[in-house]
């Protein structure tokens, strides 16, 4: 049996000598008068309900005039906003990392050899606190990716998801479209038809699904390779509300012209499942790539090392990870409890 902290015991006995003294007292003046003893009663319980109302808004009244938001806010822009507060506070981290293993980018091995404690992955954390539900959508291994509030997406009619590479497992694609009610999703590949057999299995999902043989890439080519703008204008689309992107290693050149043509305007979705290929790139060109996705409002709040990969590839180092980012700019879904009709208000860029 667990023994009581002795804290607790000594207020138990404080509390109950209160209690013995407060009965001792109203017996003593009921029977002067039952009308005197309801007063008495009435105004020890109104003293005990003011100290403990004072004891508890008290902080929160302080704290309200230091930082203009009181402690138990709970609403979503207010999860957001303490979210971001957390992951500058990793960034700031990061730079403290760089100094004491460079002391600048281009000195710090992305993958050292000596004892070093870190490695290139050590510089990215998934830091962002994702204001809802996250969970793994699709196969686990291979297919699956990590989703924040899916939830939110499951009555919205416009609602839009784009996915690009990995035809030959469309289990991410086929969960979406049975959690949700409306959600059309689009498929993409250069060298392929159609989605894998996960969607095309079920008739009652293809009619919310369309495929084009098609490769993201950094200008318009068509019909080969698309840009991301591109295909949106083609479709009317001014927003996207998931993108999945998987370009084995082409994403660095394919999405730098999307990051710096939205740095000072939302980018056009809510939401980005990446799987990233380092492979031998300099921590330093790493970095300048992951902050040029940052100033575009993307920040990170999961990360899954691709070690299917590195079991296969024996003596390989872990260079591949599979991170999500949620956009923080904009009215969209995942930020913001306005209606659909309200928020789409979004900006698309043709930037090729």
């Amino acid at each position: 049996m667990p023994t009581i902290p002795q804290p607790i015991i000594q207020i138990l006995r404080i509390l109950s000598s209160l209690a013995s003294s407060i009965f001792h007292l109203c017996i003593k003046t009921y029977r002067k008068g039952p009308v005197l003893t309801r007063a008495i009663i009435s105004a020890i319980i109104l003293v005990v309900l003011l100290r403990l109302e004072w004891a508890f808004f008290r902080p929160r009244i302080v704290l309200f005039f230091k930082t203009g938001r009181a402690p138990d806010d709970r609403t979503l822009p207010f999860r957001v906003k303490a979210a971001e507060e957390v992951y500058q506070k990793v960034l700031r981290q990061r730079q403290e990392l760089i100094q004491r293993t460079g002391p600048t980018p281009s000195e710090v091995a992305a993958w050292p050899r000596d004892l070093s404690l870190y490695t290139l992955w050590d510089f990215f954390p998934a830091a962002f606190n994702c204001p809802h539900t996250v969970e793994r959508i699709g196969n686990l291994g291979v297919g699956g990716k990590w989703v924040c509030g899916l939830d939110r997406l499951v009555d919205k009619k416009d609602c839009i998801v784009y996915s690009f590479g990995s035809p030959w497992d469309s289990s991410y694609e086929a969960a979406v479209l049975q959690r949700t009610k409306y959600c059309t999703v689009y498929g993409h590949h250069f060298d392929t038809n159609n989605f894998g057999p996960e969607v095309r299995s079920i008739d009652r999902l293809k009619w919310r699904s369309k495929f084009k043989k098609c490769g993201l890439y950094y200008k318009d080519q068509p019909p080969l390779y698309r840009t991301l703008s591109s295909l949106m204008h083609e479709r009317g689309h001014d927003f996207v509300d998931l993108v999945k992107i998987d370009l084995e290693g082409w994403e660095f050149a394919a999405l730098v012209p999307l990051f710096e043509a939205y740095r000072d305007l939302p980018l056009p979705f809510g939401q980005l499942q990446l799987e990233i290929h380092a492979n031998d790139m300099p921590l330093d060109k790493v970095l300048e790539w992951w902050e040029l996705l940052e100033a575009s409002g993307l920040r990170p709040f999961h990360a899954e090392p691709n070690l299917i990969y590195t079991n296969i590839n024996r003596g390989n180092l872990p260079t591949i990870t599979d991170y999500s980012f949620i956009n923080i700019r904009g009215e969209h879904a995942f930020i913001s409890n306005h209606t659909a009709e309200q928020s789409e208000t979004h900006t698309w860029i043709r930037y090729s």
